[in-house]
């Protein structure tokens, strides 16, 4: 459980970096194109620029990096431990539904947002909310105008243990609860009178679903709960993956553990220790490995696989008809797929890979209402 907490945050940065990668590199496709300006020493100027960023966020990926790690001995496979009975995680979910509130409001500080709060009673089972993730599904909340409130992205939660509850009357009651509140953004609030309802999903972690992957899984389809993927090539400490249109889950839900073959847990030396060992080790001078993921579309690939060395004027005069052919196109995007196809997802380990492990959770859920008060 605490490892997909602390995986939860690098998760997001990774999906906002490619994302925010990608989106630049169409923006500045149909953004030029739909100047409408011939092939001149500006329009050379832009393909220069979608070059460079294209250069920028692929070529990189498969040089040669520093491989450095350390073992932990002390590791267990998530999948191994104990997990709660599905009858138990149901009656959870119902509870945490029935007392569950939301508010909205505008502290200063925090800015607009949506706090959807519940509690469970006490019991023998202390840690039962480092299994439960919630999100929202629809919000049904509107304003004086009927206009629907959107809500944004997920900001913060936390915890509490051993509060003091409150009945359905909002008073207080001997029983003592373990409580978990939720912020939501909401990008944009102009006005009041708010009402309506939001509809959520609460989910618990019921157990993992794995694979082990090796280069005798390369081409053949791997199927994890709702994750279908293909391992296209395995080098190094890099795995190369094709997906089918998911690829926000493979960025998001997608874990991965790398095993030596005692048995113990490859993992980033401290940050500290790779810069003394630069000082002590001039090889060194490579950059630094952490675990990673980006996508990577299957021309660029191909090119900085057969090449990872490749110049950045060399690559740009391998792509410089491509570029003319997008910028030409009645339709930017979909020429640019048909001409560096498809997005493959590269994870990067911090050392060779020896024993790796793809695992996803398996979650019991129940999609819940709660009305705004």
């Amino acid at each position: 459980m605490e490892l997909q907490e602390e995986t939860r945050s690098l998760k997001t940065m990774w999906t906002i970096t490619n994302l925010k990668t990608l989106s630049a590199i169409l923006f500045l496709v149909c953004s030029f194109h739909m100047g409408g300006q011939e092939i001149d020493s500006v329009k050379m100027e832009q393909i220069d620029v979608i070059a460079r960023q294209l250069y920028d966020s692929n070529s990189f990926l498969l040089k040669e990096s520093a491989l450095q790690s350390k073992r932990s001995k002390d590791f267990s496979f998530p999948w191994s431990q104990n997990f709660y009975s599905r009858t138990t995680l149901e009656a959870y979910l119902k509870k945490l539904e029935k007392n569950a509130e939301i508010s909205i409001e505008n502290d200063g500080f925090q800015g607009n947002q949506l706090t959807l709060s519940s509690y469970l009673p006490e019991d023998q089972n202390n840690s039962i909310f480092t299994s439960y993730d919630l999100e929202i599904i629809k919000s049904e909340i509107t304003n004086e105008k009927n206009d629907t409130i959107q809500i944004g992205g997920f900001k913060s939660r936390s915890f509490g243990y051993e509060q003091q509850c409150s009945s359905e009357d909002k008073k207080k009651v001997a029983e003592l609860c373990k409580t978990i509140e939720v912020n939501f953004a909401i990008p944009k609030l102009e006005a009041t009178a708010l009402r309506g309802t939001l509809i959520w999903n609460g989910k618990f972690v019921s157990g993992y679903s794995y694979e082990r992957i090796t280069k005798n899984n390369r081409n053949i389809p791997i199927i994890l709960n709702d994750l279908e993927f293909t391992v296209i090539d395995i080098i190094d400490n890099k795995i190369v993956i094709s997906h089918k249109n998911k690829e926000d889950l493979l960025l998001n839900d997608l874990s991965f553990i790398n095993i030596d073959k005692n048995g113990n847990k490859i993992e980033a030396i401290p940050y500290s220790d790779y810069l003394n060992s630069k000082k002590r080790d001039s090889l060194n001078e490579l950059p630094r490995v952490a675990n990673s993921r980006h996508t990577v579309q299957s021309y660029n690939y191909s090119v900085f696989k057969n090449n990872p060395d490749l110049s950045f004027n060399d690559y740009k005069k391998m792509i410089h008809k491509k570029i003319l052919r997008i910028l030409g196109s009645d339709n930017p995007k979909e020429m640019f797929k048909k001409e560096f196809g498809e997005h493959y997802v590269v994870i990067s380990t911090v050392d060779i890979i020896e024993n790796l492990y793809f695992y996803t959770p398996n979650y019991v859920q129940k999609e819940c209402t709660t009305q705004l008060k």
